[in-house]
């Protein structure tokens, strides 16, 4: 069985940001020791080729031009002097085996007439559909009229049987086929604080290997001088697949596009748009400047900030709720968890159960309320997912725990997600 990625989501009190507005803005970190990113010719990035190294040590990009990979911030970090972006070429990415999202600390301008894409890719049969840096895989397709595969992320879209499908949600809900079938909870928040990106789509079993779209990644353009968006920047959700033109997968939900810099102008485009097919969810766009001049065009609108107030937020507080699933127990077993873990669907795992007997799942948080409620979401490679209420947590506001006992977890691969959310009033 393969543990979580660790997501806490919670909404940040503007109340953070507070000072005096309008003063030329410091980018932590923005050394340059990436150099330039001239893109003149259409290239990937490969992410996993960037060390792993803490993003808070001296000299953190030793290799030029790799970034480096913070586990601690769930990100890989670029430190660029510059960004160019020319007009007819097309940036992508290769995922970091983390499927981290991507933060650019830039000294000084970014000009992007080009293209930026951070897409998640299209339902891809009987396999799980990637999806861009910082987003959640798409369901893998199955057998006609077997029990459903359903996509990863916190607003994962849940097939539900037969015929029936849902996109995948994040800054808006995804859409449903079938009317037993229940649309995903939306997630994150407005000032994208932390950067998540798009949830995927869940298959639709009506005929083999009809797979859901991934969830589109997640960017941070953070900038001393000016960002100039004339190109397009693009974390789209992927289409899932269709069937006879009646039935579809679900889509992967957008993504996150974050703009942080001195000035923000241009007038080209900002995509975090839904995946076809059962449509997923748009995603989310913010931009934080102290002068806004863009004109183009952003689905979904923008929230604006503009003047910045006090000191550019790059990272969550140290204060910022976190929660994360630690072991799991089976008898006398004990199997710890990596702090870092990848969710693979295929080996190696995150960690391994072999019993066919019920486990305990425990879980740790920290900066959770104790009256919030913890739910568990499990995702079979080949299967419906479900989710599962732990019991109230117990400790401190600033650590805690619980645990799910008597879970029975499916045969083969899924992955595990615990999520913290306050009570419904």
């Amino acid at each position: 069985m393969c543990a979580p990625y660790r997501l806490a989501v919670a909404s940040l009190c503007a109340s953070l940001l507070t000072s005096i507005a309008g003063a030329q803005i410091v980018i932590p970190g923005a050394d340059g020791s990436d150099g330039a990113l001239n893109v003149t010719a259409s290239r990937s990035i490969d992410l996993a080729a960037a060390p792993t190294i803490s993003v808070d040590q001296p000299n953190p990009n030793p290799g030029q031009g790799l970034g480096v990979y913070d586990p601690s911030r769930w990100a890989v970090v670029f430190r660029y002097s510059s960004v160019t972006i020319n007009s007819g070429q097309t940036l992508t990415f290769q995922n970091h085996p983390s499927s981290a999202p991507v933060v650019w600390l830039v000294n000084g301008d970014v000009t992007i007439t080009g293209t930026v894409d951070l897409s998640g890719r299209a339902g891809n049969g009987c396999s799980v559909s990637e999806p861009g840096p910082g987003g959640f895989h798409g369901a893998s397709g199955y057998v006609t009229g077997a029990a459903g595969c359903d996509g990863r992320g916190p607003g994962g879209g849940s097939s539900l049987g037969s015929g029936y499908s849902a996109g995948g949600s994040h800054g808006g809900p995804g859409a449903t086929l079938g009317s037993g079938s229940v649309s995903p909870p939306t997630y994150s928040n407005s000032f994208l604080v932390p950067l998540v990106g798009g949830s995927g789509g869940s298959q639709n079993s009506v005929a083999n290997c009809y797979g859901g779209g991934a969830g589109g990644g997640a960017i941070l353009i953070a900038a001393t001088g000016t960002i100039t968006i004339n190109g397009s920047i693009v974390v789209s959700g992927g289409s899932g697949v269709g069937y006879g033109g009646i039935y579809w997968a679900g889509g992967g939900s957008g993504g996150a596009i974050r703009l942080l810099a001195q000035a923000v102008a241009g007038s080209g485009g900002l995509s975090a748009g839904s995946g076809g097919g059962v449509p997923g969810g748009v995603g989310r766009i913010a931009i934080n400047a102290n002068t806004v001049s863009y004109t183009g065009s952003a689905t979904p609108v923008p929230l604006m900030f503009a003047p910045i107030v006090g000191d550019p937020i790059i990272w969550p507080p140290s204060t910022a709720p976190n929660i994360a699933v630690t072991s799991l127990q089976f008898g006398a077993n004990v199997v710890s968890v990596p702090s870092d873990p990848r969710a693979n669907w295929g080996f190696p795992t995150d960690a391994s159960v072999d019993s066919v007997d019920p486990i305990t799942l425990n879980i740790e948080a920290t900066n959770v309320p104790l009256d919030w409620i913890v739910t568990v979401r499990i995702v079979p490679k080949d299967g419906d997912s479900f989710t599962v209420t732990a019991p109230p947590l117990s400790g401190t506001l600033e650590f805690s725990t619980t645990s799910i006992t008597a879970l029975t977890l499916p045969r083969g691969f899924g992955a595990v997600q615990a999520r913290a959310a306050r009570p419904t009033p």
